[in-house]
């Protein structure tokens, strides 16, 4: 039940409960997930959005909303007062949005199917850099805010490559054919190929795979001595493992053979994520990560726009359909946005109003730190961790948003 107040004028501003019939009261925005009440909501999965999405929790945190009572009593932090805002214009409510540390894609989005364990802490949507798999979108609404690449990369001395996708395939597959460095380029060179996995609920993992055709990795795909693969976007692990022999500095923990993949917004934008000193604890000299060309291209800003690297995929904000969902007649596909149907209270209305806020191509609402558009905002927010937003001439959007929405 939505809870409505009245203003009581004073020295001091305090709300107090409608507890009388009859008593004058303000209403939320019409059709809104707003309702007067600022909700703590929580977020999880994916590590690979884990930063931008911080970003752009803040962004929205700090959006302009309702006078806020400062009265000492159950109303304080409560909407005081009505204000005039139209349904783009800020963070009505005041809700507040925090990220929970990573546990992968698909792990987040498991937290919020009926099927799946619950996140600790509970999630109220999930971080994605996958899309949806078969039946998810029965329960959920998989939200594209943002593209981004695969970059595969060597490391040290092993720069300046190209691979093509059957190279890949072989090498990930363990194929005999690309035991070899020799094998693989063409060259003498009789170094070993060493490839090393990611966890498996990562959405990073599940793009690779995807792009290999879905294939299964061979027994020669490396884990760390630990038995566990290395989390995503961090090289650091990598570089830092004894390899099978679990002895420091002998033939198979030499970086110099070994190849992965990772975000292209995180290769891009941390240095220290990409690139790492060797040995127990990284130390020693730094061992650089390099982007190795697939198919002839390098990943780039310009291509991810373009679609023109071979391996781009959309990353997901990932919402219950009760809770949020794009406009359309029942069992349709969305209708044009940028307005959305779903809960009107709670945290549900509260992560209905974040999504728009994601999602919508304009707005009026301006940062009032900054002066700047808040669509502006997002779109720097996105480039400043690597990512591009959807191109508006990529096809891609669905009709009156700026995500592609899978529902």
């Amino acid at each position: 039940m939505k809870l409505k107040f009245r203003v009581l004028t004073s020295s001091a501003v305090v709300v107090t409960g409608l507890l009388g019939a009859g008593l004058p009261a303000h209403a939320e925005p019409a059709g809104t997930g707003w309702d007067n009440n600022p909700d703590v909501v929580v977020g999880g999965g994916s590590d690979t959005t884990y930063n931008v999405m911080q970003r752009l929790e803040t962004l929205y945190n700090g959006a302009p909303g309702c006078l806020v009572s400062t009265a000492n009593d159950a109303n304080k932090g409560l909407c005081a007062a009505p204000t005039a805002v139209t349904p783009d214009q800020g963070n009505f409510d005041h809700d507040l949005f925090v990220g929970a540390a990573p546990t992968g894609s698909s792990a987040g989005v498991n937290a919020l199917l009926s099927t799946g364990a619950a996140n600790r802490p509970a999630i109220a949507y999930a971080r994605s850099s996958r899309g949806p798999n078969a039946g998810e979108t029965n329960e959920l609404t998989f939200w594209g805010y943002a593209r981004d690449a695969i970059a595969v990369v060597s490391f040290g001395s092993r720069a300046g490559i190209s691979l093509t996708q059957a190279q890949l395939v072989g090498i990930f597959t363990c194929n005999p054919a690309f035991d070899t460095w020799g094998e693989v380029l063409g060259t003498a060179d009789t170094s070993p190929v060493i490839p090393w996995d990611m966890n498996s609920a990562s959405g990073t993992r599940s793009s690779f795979v995807s792009f290999l055709g879905g294939v299964t990795f061979g027994s020669c795909v490396r884990k760390l001595t630990t038995g566990t693969a290395p989390f995503e976007n961090d090289v650091k692990p990598v570089l830092a493992d004894v390899g099978p022999d679990t002895a420091a500095g002998t033939a198979d923990d030499d970086e110099n053979n070994y190849i992965w993949w990772m975000s292209y917004g995180a290769w891009v934008t941390y240095p220290y994520v990409k690139n790492a000193g060797t040995g127990p604890g990284n130390a020693g000299p730094v061992v650089n990560s390099n982007l190795v060309s697939v198919g002839g291209t390098l990943p780039s800003a310009a291509n991810i726009n373009s679609g023109t690297y071979p391996i781009v995929r959309t990353v997901y904000h990932v919402t219950k359909n009760v809770d949020v969902d794009c406009a359309g007649a029942a069992g349709s596909t969305c209708g044009t946005g940028p307005e959305t149907v779903g809960s009107d209270t709670g945290v549900g209305g509260a992560v209905r109003e974040f999504t728009e806020f994601l999602c919508r191509p304009t707005t009026t609402a301006v940062n009032p730190i900054t002066g700047v558009n808040y669509r502006t905002e997002v779109i720097r927010a996105l480039n400043a961790e690597g990512f591009q937003q959807i191109p508006t001439a990529s096809g891609l959007r669905t009709a009156g948003y700026a995500c592609q929405i899978q529902t």
